[in-house]
């Protein structure tokens, strides 16, 4: 999504960002068939005739080989030929001869670059330049149809018409056909004669996610721009923030986008609404999950050759199996259309569009799913209560400080016993601040315990964390390891390892799926581990010798803030157990949900000892794996237990804080729409004014500090620190 071209049109409205629930009717579901990746940091894609996807990266342009088969690198554009955010849109000419990608620009003379596909190769091109307001445009025949936003704020879409769509010539004719298309540009599609146009953002009448649709015969008769209004509404919206827009083979709008934002802006919700024209019946779709903490939305197009509905986010690409008409008509028959209940129907999607989500639900990312559970031989891993990896996701709950709960926990066995969850979305590094001394970032759960209350004595089962990126395929890249305080830096970590012999054991110690003898591996903590209880500091110490592990604190109950293991307030569930213990104090953190604060700056790679050389920005994935190797008598062996992970709720300000929450000049310690109206009422005001200059945060390379220059550095830095602050920067970015 060109986030250029969107976000000027959302300010420039000064609309609010939630929206309402649309009605939401059911159409035959889609079955999500596999995964696949585009290349890495794309900005845009669309797929030609012949089913083969285009992709631009930067300034690179991507080519599949074959439908469904690897990417080449067929081009690139020249230099300054697309904004430092990406192009807004890559359009391939249903004659496959030219490419139209918009440069995503919205101050400095904007507009479409016009390529021929013939002239790419080693050399970087630059075709020739249609100029306006770009952020989606939809071909039809030698017409090219771009919606975007002007710098005045008006939002419009342009008609340029070619001479045999030869790129390389400019159009021969370009007009304006549509005005006054909300506060916000959307997606456009074209469908059975008629142009399809998102408002991409709410302003007057115009709803955030409306969808319009006007018969192209008469608008391209028409003298004069025709208002959006004046067209005809799509049943079974508002659709997210309706961008990008496509078509499937039954005639389905496909709208993509964003459905508003989560209280305290840790997290867009976003999806793809499939809506039948014809009844409005809808289906939503979210394959990678409904919230983005990184503010990255779904994209969408249609494979004709294929026929699969394809969906991105990132650079991987979700494909779709679509009902065939006659499939669409059984389920009719049998009632699931004629209902008419206007239910909710999902694929993988836990909200729906214009859902209000309370604060600090939202904010908490937490285990989604389960990448890996191998347990190691253990008394419960046959135990049902105890042997599901689901129990680890989502938020814990919590005993308190001496009697745990165990109503929601995972066994790991013994030792080498490991368990990989994926996060909800990206745990960013914070910077330490108020209410986070340590810098915390994600917190793991378990059902440790203070031995009669002392902190300094715990019954604790610790376990080794180590995290990963996303490499870009939806699987863990390089895992560093959480050293804390007891694991040796500095050089090369290795492991332990075990074999574990079925015939040794108990049957019941024996986890499912194995037999025989086989062998474990997992970094090993010191023998001051292996006791009950465990020393974690001296009676009265101001500090404890023992942080960074899991199953190490206990997990506090809901709402109680004062360790009597009594809620002493009505909280959210997703604020109280993101808000992080201070992991070096003994006892817990009042107004912390407990369990073990983790900070990504202790995190080391392996290899090494070290640091990572560019340090962890953010991580998707976690592991957890008992690293003690001991046996508590009647207590059995010390097992690691896991009843949840969650991101740290985000706390701090930082270049983005220039204006209260009412929008007036001045720092107040918080990120919020204060800020963001006031910058880009700024960005925009006229030239050489005391108002626009309040938007001069940076240089021109985005370096926090004015340079007296309001430009591209200042836009990006406000958005990095804007999105730092609430998706969890801490706003120190």
């Amino acid at each position: 999504m060109g986030f250029g071209r969107l976000w000027v049109s959302l300010v420039v409205a000064g609309a609010g960002v939630s929206m309402a629930t649309p009605a939401i009717a059911a159409v035959p579901n889609y079955t999500l068939v596999g995964t696949s990746a585009l290349p890495s940091g794309v900005d845009a894609w669309d797929v030609d005739s012949s089913g083969r996807i285009w992709a631009v990266a930067g300034t690179t342009i991507h080519r599949q080989a074959s439908v469904g088969g690897t990417f080449d690198v067929v081009g690139s554009l020249a230099a300054g030929a697309v904004s430092s955010f990406g192009a807004s849109f890559l359009r391939v000419s249903p004659d496959g001869t030219t490419l139209a990608i918009g440069d995503n620009e919205f101050s400095n003379a904007p507009g479409t670059r016009i390529i021929a596909t013939s002239a790419l190769g080693a050399s970087p091109v630059s075709g020739v330049e249609i100029p306006g307001a770009n952020f989606d445009a939809v071909w039809n025949g030698g017409d090219l149809f771009i919606a975007g936003a002007t710098n005045t704020g008006e939002v419009i879409v342009n008609r340029s018409t070619f001479s045999g769509v030869s790129a390389g010539d400019l159009p021969s004719a370009t007009a304006r056909v549509l005005t006054g298309v909300g506060g916000g540009s959307g997606g456009v599609t074209i469908s059975a004669g008629r142009l399809y146009v998102g408002a991409g953002f709410g302003a007057g009448s115009v709803v955030t996610g409306e969808i319009r649709s006007f018969d192209l015969g008469t608008l391209n008769l028409s003298a004069s721009a025709v208002d959006f209004t004046s067209g005809l509404l799509l049943a079974g919206g508002p659709a997210y923030s309706a961008s990008p827009l496509a078509i499937d083979g039954l005639g389905n709008v496909l709208a993509g986008g964003f459905g508003g934002f989560t209280p305290d802006f840790s997290a867009a919700l976003i999806g793809v609404a499939v809506i039948d024209p014809a009844t409005g019946d809808r289906l939503d779709l979210s394959p990678g999950g409904v919230l983005s903490p990184t503010f990255s939305a779904y994209k969408v197009a249609y494979n004709p050759v294929s026929g699969e509905a394809l969906v991105s986010l990132g650079s991987t690409l979700y494909r779709y199996t679509i009902p065939t008409p006659a499939s669409a008509g059984l389920l009719a028959m049998g009632g699931v259309l004629a209902l008419r209940r206007r239910r909710v129907v999902t694929a993988g999607l836990a909200g729906v569009a214009g859902l209000t989500l309370s604060a600090g639900s939202a904010s908490a990312q937490v285990g989604q799913s389960v990448v890996e559970y191998l347990p190691a031989p253990g008394q419960f891993v046959n135990n049902a209560n105890f042997n599901a990896p689901s129990r680890a996701l989502g938020l814990p709950i919590g005993g308190g400080v001496i009697a745990p709960n165990n109503t929601k926990l995972v066994t790991l066995g013994g030792f080498g016993g490991t368990l990989t969850l994926r996060m909800s979305g990206p745990v960013v590094n914070r910077a330490a601040g108020a209410g986070n001394p340590r810098g915390a970032d994600f917190i793991v759960y378990g059902n440790a315990s203070f031995v009669s209350g002392n902190p300094a004595r715990r019954f604790a089962e610790a376990g080794v964390i180590e995290v990963a990126q996303d490499r870009g395929d939806g699987q863990p890249g390089t895992w560093y390891v959480i050293a804390g305080s007891s694991l040796a830096t500095g050089s090369a970590l290795s492991k332990a390892s075990m074999t574990y012999d079925a015939a040794m054991l108990s049957p019941s110690r024996v986890p499912a799926g194995r037999s025989g003898t086989w062998s474990v591996s997992a970094y090993l903590l010191p023998a001051n581990f292996a006791g009950v209880p465990v020393t974690f500091a001296a009676l009265g110490a101001p500090s404890e010798i023992v942080w960074g592990y899991g199953d190490c604190t206990p997990t506090m109950v809901l709402g109680d803030l004062d360790g009597d293991g009594v809620s002493d307030a009505t909280v959210d569930a997703g604020v109280f157990y993101a808000t992080p213990d201070d992991a070096l104090t003994p006892g817990i953190t009042p107004g912390s949900g407990g369990g073990d604060a983790i900070s990504l700056e202790w995190a080391v790679d392996p290899a090494t000892g070290l640091p990572p050389t560019s340090g962890l920005a953010w991580i998707d994935f976690v592991r957890i794996t008992n690293a003690v190797q001991a046996n508590a008598g009647v207590l059995g062996e010390i097992s690691t237990e896991v009843g949840g992970v969650v991101g740290v709720r985000p706390t701090g300000a930082g270049p983005a804080d220039i204006a209260t929450t009412d929008g007036e000049p001045g720092s107040d310690g918080a990120v919020d729409n204060g800020d963001f109206s006031l910058f880009f009422a700024s960005f925009f005001a006229a030239e050489g004014t005391a108002d626009r200059l309040r938007a001069d945060i940076a240089s021109t390379d985005g370096d926090v500090g004015a340079d007296g220059v309001v430009d591209n550095g200042d836009f990006a830095l406000f958005f990095s620190s804007f999105f730092a602050a609430a998706a969890g920067g801490g706003g120190n970015a």
